[in-house]
């Protein structure tokens, strides 16, 4: 995280989701069938928790007039009606293990990803049921409808792959595209329907590890920084991280890096698909985009400019040694790409007001702070964008060039009963209601969804999901 900000309070173990991978995964196949036990949860005095990380949780049906919100822990939709600053439960759906995903097809269908259970349960809202399960493969994370004719396109994390299928009968639209980079994560449309945009979420920054006995070959890494003390021993061999920088392998050596080809397999690179560019009516990858960040998060499509904004934390593996980390392991950025994917990529730090070079900062820069930036929104309208800031509790609000303007904070006051003011809310997701100029935020930490007023940019309301498994011990 950026010095000062922290990470979240809430840390849980994942050893159940390698546990449910290996043990849970069905076999991957196409079909849509009626609703069956694999895309349901049995009442139980038992609770496991995977920790599977929200996506896109929560979104508006097309005519505005319901929110739909994923209980992740008690794997149901729930169904809103949406009112200025009110929400009015309309009832849930049992549905997949894990639901992270959620998008609304039309007013009465809506396509719910579960990342555990590998499927995607198609629901209808007027009978609130699931009405098929259509079979996807390994971990699937996000869903988006484009093309003509209309396509869901999903992204299967698990296969490195995005799948269409014909929303209609569940049969493939055409081959699953493979994405040239480890755990795709969300999608997003643009203009017109015609490409479907993909972040990944281990994309990287060109860097690979030279071994300790191939750095002693070479000479040695670079001299310390700052000089090490002459009183000192000889510091034991260690390898050395290098990045490519379009034309050679060089490590952070100051004030000249050093460079390492020799020690690097001649023709020898490293991808950095960070987001790819998808033909929607061919699934086929038209263009991938690099320089964007470490891990991309989400992805947000401006209609009128085609300018992409992707959330992402961009990592400081290349700098050596702890004096100069200080704690500042990465940047939380959101980053701009022009012309869909084709014009030019501009990161902007979330965290811009922290001076770096005083150690520890004050709790007023602190408290101003973004953290994990899982999601974000635009209103295009009002030329702003709000980025859900997961481990600082806040929603930022940008610029349309990514500069942060104000935060709003998610917990605090109005609370509703059993949800203190000052309980982390952990904000994951979100949904911008252009009718009524609000903002819904999924809250993972406390299971609920505030709604913020989009034009004084403040909470206005918080509405707890029905019911809420988890135990107090893995809260």
């Amino acid at each position: 995280m950026d010095e000062r900000i922290g990470s979240s309070p809430r840390r849980r173990r994942t050893l159940w989701l390698v546990l449910a991978a290996t043990i849970l995964c069905p076999a991957v196949f196409f079909a849509l069938h009626p609703h069956e036990s694999a895309s349901s949860v049995a009442v139980t005095t038992d609770y496991r928790n995977f920790e599977s990380v929200p996506v896109h949780p929560v979104a508006l049906t097309p005519d505005g007039s319901k929110l739909l919100a994923l209980n992740l822990p008690d794997a149901r939709l729930e169904v809103f009606s949406i009112g200025s600053g009110a929400l009015t439960s309309l009832g849930e759906v049992p549905v997949g293990l894990e639901p992270v995903s959620v998008a609304a097809l039309d007013d009465s269908t809506a396509w719910v990803v579960n990342h555990l259970s590998d499927d995607v349960s198609v629901v209808d809202l007027r009978s609130m049921s699931v009405k098929a399960t259509l079979r996807v493969g390994d971990e699937p994370t996000d869903v988006v409808f484009a093309g003509t004719p209309t396509r869901a396109f999903v992204c299967v994390s698990g296969l490195d792959q995005v799948k269409a299928f014909d929303p209609a009968t569940g049969a493939p639209a055409f081959s699953p595209t493979p994405i040239f980079g480890r755990h795709p994560r969300a999608l997003a449309v643009g203009p017109g329907g015609t490409q479907v945009f993909v972040s990944v979420q281990e994309c990287g920054n060109r860097t690979t590890i030279v071994s300790a006995a191939k750095v002693r070959a070479g000479g040695g890494p670079s001299p310390p920084n700052p000089p090490k003390d002459p009183t000192l021993p000889a510091a034991p061999d260690v390898g050395v991280i290098v990045q490519w920088n379009g034309t050679h392998w060089v490590d952070d050596g100051q004030p000249t890096p050093k460079i390492w080809d020799a020690a690097v397999p001649s023709g020898f690179t490293m991808p950095d698909v960070d987001v790819a560019v998808l033909d929607a009516g061919t699934g086929a990858v038209v263009r991938t985009v690099s320089d964007v960040g470490s891990s991309a998060f989400n992805i947000a499509v401006d209609p009128g400019s085609s300018t992409l904004y992707v959330t992402n934390t961009d990592a400081a593996n290349r700098t050596r040694f702890e004096p100069n980390l200080r704690g500042q392991f990465l940047r939380n950025r959101v980053t701009l790409i022009g012309a869909a994917g084709a014009g030019p990529v501009t990161p902007v730090h979330l965290n811009a007001h922290v001076n770096y070079a005083v150690s520890p900062g004050p709790q007023s820069e602190k408290d101003l702070s973004l953290a994990e930036p899982t999601d974000i929104v635009l209103n295009t309208a009002g030329a702003k964008g709000y980025v859900a800031a997961m481990g600082s509790s806040r929603v930022g609000v940008i610029d349309l060039s990514g500069n942060v303007t104000n935060r709003i904070a998610t917990d605090g006051a109005p609370s509703p009963a059993g949800i203190g003011p000052a309980e982390p809310r952990g904000p994951a997701g979100l949904a911008f209601d252009a009718a009524r100029n609000q903002i819904f935020v999924l809250n993972r930490f406390t299971n609920s969804v505030a709604i913020l007023d989009a034009a004084t940019e403040t909470k206005v309301g918080e509405v707890p999901l029905r019911f809420d498994p988890t135990p107090p011990e893995v809260k």
